[in-house]
């Protein structure tokens, strides 16, 4: 008996043991190893060197009554509204499992696309499309976000639209439950 049982605890050891090493390398293989493409160094670097060479940032809102109020804007603002499009980023676990990258050419704007979506509904960040020089994969043309979330009883849609060289947007939909929807655009321009 006394053997009986010493057999059955080294039996029981070992196969807790094979188990133990088939959950280490089922872990290792899916360690993530795809590259998303680094849209938020990118939008960084071109923030940074706006900075440097002292640019002057003209911020223009237009109401949903379509008057626009345009103003110069410091550096402290531009840098917390070029902040809006970093905190959008998927790139890194554990949001990154949840989308899906497709890259295309589209052949009427000469640029390569890449496209970032996901299907789940409880993620604001929807779609990111990032659009590239097709002959020049290092230069960016724009990167666009769109996120859909609702607050109690509105819905809201907001696109983000990074145009290097140029300006950058953010355009907000506002589709309340018990009153008309309405548009609100912020645009920065650094031309």
């Amino acid at each position: 008996m006394k053997y009986i049982l010493t057999f059955s605890t080294f039996f029981i050891l070992l196969l807790s043991c094979k188990e133990q090493k088939k959950e280490q390398e089922v872990s290792q293989n899916n360690i993530d190893t795809l590259p998303y493409y680094n849209y938020t160094a990118a939008i960084n670097t071109e923030a940074d060197s706006l900075i440097k060479i002292k640019k002057q940032f003209l911020k223009i809102v237009t109401n949903p009554n379509n008057s626009n109020n345009a103003s110069k804007i410091s550096l402290s603002d531009f840098k917390n509204l070029v902040q809006l499009f970093t905190q959008q980023n998927i790139s890194e676990p554990p949001l990154k499992q949840f989308y899906k990258e497709q890259i295309f050419t589209d052949l009427t704007t000469n640029s390569t696309i890449i496209n970032y979506t996901t299907s789940k509904d409880s993620l604001p960040v929807k779609n990111i499309s990032i659009m590239l020089d097709a002959k020049n994969a290092n230069t960016l043309k724009r990167i666009d976000i769109k996120n859909i979330y609702s607050v109690p009883d509105t819905l809201i849609t907001e696109n983000y639209a990074w145009i290097f060289g140029k300006e950058f947007y953010f355009v907000k939909y506002y589709e309340p439950t018990n009153s008309i929807a309405f548009t609100t655009k912020t645009n920065i321009s650094f031309k």
